[in-house]
């Protein structure tokens, strides 16, 4: 009775982000839980735990900004620093443009990569999936409403363009294409202190990086994990049966990664 009271509990708190009608499979979240929970975190150890040092010129950078919602929330922790956000959905890019410089966020219209190009960009039913990644169709999940091209770009570019400066804190979410945007960040990484990225285990989408070629890329470069937080879970209607209808499955975490270069002794 107590385990079945639990699982009840667990399914009311949950909030259904996106429905698949179609393959049957729910994306959930908790009521519960904070969706910033992962970008307090690392401000936590910036500004509470003082892992690093830093100062009001170093760089802050949203790579997938999306509604531009993180970006705001950066300037309202770190009002003096420099923050540049990373969006190359069209429309997305349209309805909050203005809102993000009004606050002095530099925002430009590409897509970070491992090189300078051109590429497809897949807009689907379910707005933040969107991503110049191909949705895998055996995973049955998002369905592609319409593709365009932009212009990829690598951090290594942009910032050289800036004299390379000192970057606090790097934000990546970009649906399956984190390896890709950090491999075209070599330079850049070598003066990041801290980044918050998003890994899965889960083939979302074709060819996506996995959470562990993030992690061993990472540790290439000299960052050290502090902290994994679930992300997002989902659910296949199909597989229903009476005993399990509240087993969920993780699919994606945020990684909070710092650069042992700079941490404090």
């Amino acid at each position: 009775m107590k385990n079945i009271i639990i699982k009840l509990i667990k399914f009311f708190v949950l909030k259904i982000l996106y429905f698949n009608k179609k393959t049957k499979i729910l994306l959930i979240d908790s009521l519960l839980r904070d969706p910033s929970y992962h970008i307090d975190k690392a401000i936590y150890y910036i500004k509470e735990d003082q892992l690093i040092d830093y100062n009001n010129s170093f760089y802050i950078i949203d790579i997938g900004a999306y509604d531009g919602g993180t970006s705001l929330y950066f300037r309202k922790e770190f009002p003096n620093n420099p923050i540049v956000a990373f969006e190359p959905n069209p429309k997305m890019l349209e309805q909050n443009k203005n809102t993000l410089l009004n606050q002095k966020i530099e925002i430009l219209p590409y897509a970070v990569s491992d090189d300078a190009s051109y590429v497809q960009f897949n807009i689907t039913n379910f707005a933040p999936s969107a991503s110049i990644m191909q949705p895998d169709d055996k995973s049955n999940i998002f369905k592609v409403t319409e593709k365009v091209t932009i212009q990829s770009i690598t951090l290594d570019e942009v910032f050289l363009k800036k004299n390379q400066p000192d970057i606090l804190l790097l934000k990546i979410d970009i649906q399956g294409a984190e390896l890709k945007a950090l491999k075209g960040s070599i330079k850049t990484l070598q003066k990041t202190r801290l980044i918050i990225i998003e890994m899965s285990n889960h083939e979302i989408y074709k060819n996506s990086c996995k959470y562990y070629e993030i992690d061993e890329f990472l540790i290439s470069q000299n960052f050290q994990i502090l902290d994994l937080i679930p992300s997002l879970s989902a659910f296949d209607l199909k597989e229903y049966k009476k005993y399990n209808l509240f087993k969920f499955q993780t699919i994606e975490w945020n990684g909070i990664y710092c650069n042992l270069n700079y941490i404090k002794k």
